[in-house]
């Protein structure tokens, strides 16, 4: 019995990470522009992410920690997806950003909304202007 269950318990892990509905590739792109309206030096961390809800999320792509006294810094992000996680019919993608423009320079992280894409999708495109200005998000140790 411990063998069918270690069996059962393989398989279901395969399907899971392995087994979406799609092996066709999806093409994802991003971009946009970061506000920061804040007459400071200010720094970002930026990802494209595909939430999943059984397994971890995916980082389609990210753009590491960048630093400017400019209000705005645009952003281009892409990354292939092949296919979801099982059980999944849409991919569905955000942006996180951690930033310190903040009122007192604490680094937050905000994610924006969410958007759904299917499964069978060639190409998910999604454009932002996210203006940091207003302290939006949750407090974060560091920019991640």
């Amino acid at each position: 019995m411990n063998i069918l269950a270690f069996l059962l318990l393989t398989f279901s892990s395969f399907l899971v990470t392995h087994g979406g509905k799609s092996k066709t590739p999806t093409y994802f792109t991003s971009w946009g522009t970061l506000t920061c309206l804040r007459p400071i030096y200010w720094c970002f961390f930026v990802s494209y992410m595909e939430r999943d809800i059984w397994t971890y999320d995916d980082r389609i792509d990210f753009l590491g920690v960048r630093c400017t006294r400019d209000k705005d810094y645009p952003f281009f992000l892409k990354g292939w997806q092949y296919g979801d996680e099982q059980l999944s019919d849409n991919f569905t993608i955000s942006l996180e950003v951690t930033s310190n423009c903040t009122e007192d320079g604490t680094i937050k992280l905000l994610e924006t909304d969410r958007i759904e894409a299917g499964l069978d999708s060639r190409h998910v495109e999604m454009n932002r202007t996210i203006d940091l200005t207003t302290d939006p998000g949750t407090q974060v140790p560091k920019y991640h």
